[in-house]
């Protein structure tokens, strides 16, 4: 099927709100990023309960197995990716975090190809070479340009993050596509969404009295707390649920 404008336009704007998570951190200051995160996923994790209640019937038929399953990689792939995106966009540069998960479908294609080799190999030597060859002029670059011991490490320690939010939502799009794949009987994508939202929103349920209790105190102020609102009810409805 060719790309037609309509799927240009959704392309488009699922980049775009994906985009916003890198901003998200820096912008909610001074709430922490704990807080962003477990709102965000709160937030999501409710609509997922909604989605869940709606269909209890087709989820009372659904092995265990399989409702654990998708549990789990919305833990992983949306809880644990953002927490680290989160951290490491604040730590240093919301660029470098943005460039160094940019190449996240690299690893895809890589982790894809062993699951199921689809292409050859040497046509990923390249562009998996020069992935590495950036994440490490990234690394070296503060010190180079003069940044203190300190302030390298933290840059260190964020392209580290970076790669561990590259690593988990690879981990989630591969596992989840292989899946689908392979279970002969395909479960409702609706039903599998609320599921994976619900992964993801019952860790930040828990950690959420905790991420609000360790929150600065001027989060709570008017302004602050309007901002860390829009942008939880933001990422958590409309670019968790409608994005990618």
């Amino acid at each position: 099927m060719g790309s037609t404008p309509k799927n240009v336009i959704a392309a488009l704007t699922a980049a775009l709100l994906w985009a916003f998570a890198f901003v998200a951190p820096a912008a909610v200051q001074p709430a922490s990023e704990l807080l962003l995160v477990t709102g965000r996923y709160s937030l999501f994790g409710l609509c997922g309960l909604y989605v869940l209640w709606r269909g209890r019937k087709q989820l009372k038929l659904m092995p265990v197995r399989r409702v654990v399953f998708g549990l789990w990689i919305g833990f992983v792939g949306y809880f644990i990716f953002y927490v680290c995106v989160s951290y490491s966009a604040t730590m240093d540069s919301g660029f470098i975090t943005a460039v160094v998960v940019g190449s996240s479908p690299i690893t895809i294609a890589v982790a894809g190809n062993f699951a199921e080799k689809r292409m050859p190999w040497r046509e990923l030597i390249a562009p998996v070479v020069l992935i590495i060859m950036g994440l490490g002029l990234l690394s070296v670059s503060d010190l180079i340009s003069g940044k203190d011991l300190e302030g390298a490490n933290d840059s260190i320690f964020a392209i580290l993050l970076a790669i561990g939010a590259m690593l988990t939502w690879s981990y989630f799009v591969v596992r989840n596509a292989q899946s689908q794949r392979t279970w002969e009987t395909k479960p409702d994508p609706t039903l599998w969404a609320g599921l994976v939202a619900m992964g993801a929103g019952g860790a930040s349920m828990v950690l959420l009295p905790f991420a609000i209790a360790s929150t600065p105190p001027e989060t709570f102020e008017p302004y602050p707390l309007f901002k860390i609102i829009a942008w939880c009810v933001f990422l958590g409805v409309i670019a968790s649920w409608w994005g990618p």
